[in-house]
């Protein structure tokens, strides 16, 4: 059975305590429960909370972010409220809908690089090579990731799934950190495929002009 946290109840409870506390200066109480039940609850429907590690952290921006829409509801409720949906929405673990995304374009994207490999290789001994590394990989620091890092390869590589199917398909934790931080292994395991055949063909040309 899961222990309770009592760590965490006692934090949200201060923290919830100093943003109303200082809420109670700039709007009305009946107001200011609508602003945190409107950003709590989009949030939820969105897809859930984002949190910070570091607990100053996560303090600070909670109650900056509160205080200015309790700020901008004292000027106007009903902008209050519209800008408090979208505050909802872009903190929320959802954010990264397509609606708000500036820019789609994959070459521009942090894997580009093994993108651009895996399509210009299909079907090759060298993919293959590549995709053994990942397993042996994958095989070898099971423990520690506790997360098949090849079955991903293929979901995000080849199927193309976004990371929130990503997350259904493999019964991840709601949390893009988990998908970022394998493909991170995958991304080293690639650097270090690149690496060595660079070498071996260096090593090779040298040994062939001598």
């Amino acid at each position: 059975m899961k222990s309770f946290n009592y760590k965490s109840l006692l934090f949200n409870l201060v923290e919830s305590i100093v943003v109303m506390v200082v809420g109670y200066f700039l709007i009305s109480i009946p107001k200011m429960f609508i602003i945190i039940t409107v950003f709590t609850f989009t949030r939820e429907v969105i897809g859930g909370a984002k949190h910070y590690k570091n607990i100053y952290k996560c303090m600070l921006w909670s109650f900056l972010v509160m205080e200015s829409l309790f700020l901008v509801a004292r000027i106007n409720f009903i902008l209050g409220v519209c800008i408090t949906v979208f505050a909802g929405i872009t903190l929320s673990r959802g954010g990264d809908i397509p609606i708000f995304e500036y820019n789609n374009d994959k070459d521009k994207k942090k894997y580009r690089e093994l993108r651009h490999y895996i399509e210009n290789n299909k079907d090759t001994k060298q993919l293959k090579e590549f995709e053994d590394l990942i397993i042996n990989f994958n095989t070898k620091y099971n423990d520690r990731f506790k997360i098949n890092l090849y079955e991903m390869y293929k979901l995000i590589f080849y199927e193309g799934l976004s990371y929130e199917k990503v997350k259904k398909e493999m019964n991840l934790r709601d949390d893009n950190h988990v998908i970022t931080n394998a493909l991170d292994m995958i991304f080293i395991c690639y650097n270090t495929y690149i690496d060595i055949n660079e070498q071996y063909k260096q090593k090779k040309e040298e040994l062939t002009t001598c």
